[in-house]
């Protein structure tokens, strides 16, 4: 998620890091982006495997289409979740994972 994070955000911006834990026993792992945001149609192909999406590597990096849809299979065999959230284009992105502390 860090990867892509600084893979798709603007150069000299910041990308933070949030972690904290839930009342419900869980914790919940923020990464926000000052990049080119998302687009709604965006929303629906976020994880899945080799999905091309409107924004672009801003290094010139190469992209498959495969990281965000490994995390999702990773980060529900342990019972959690993953989902993005974006006010639009060139406005960030807020990217989360929630997994069960045992």
């Amino acid at each position: 998620m860090l990867s892509n994070a600084l893979k798709y955000a603007n150069p000299d911006t910041a990308v933070h890091i949030y972690v904290k834990e839930t009342e419900n026993k869980e914790v919940l792992i923020e990464f926000k982006d000052q990049g080119q945001g998302l687009l709604p149609e965006d929303m629906d192909r976020l994880f899945v495997k080799f999905a091309k999406l409107s924004a672009t590597p801003t290094g010139k990096e190469h992209s498959n289409g495969i990281g965000l849809s490994i995390v999702k299979m990773l980060i529900e065999l342990h019972h959690g979740k993953v989902w993005a959230e974006s006010e639009g284009k060139d406005k960030g992105a807020s990217f989360f994972i929630l997994l069960p502390i045992n």
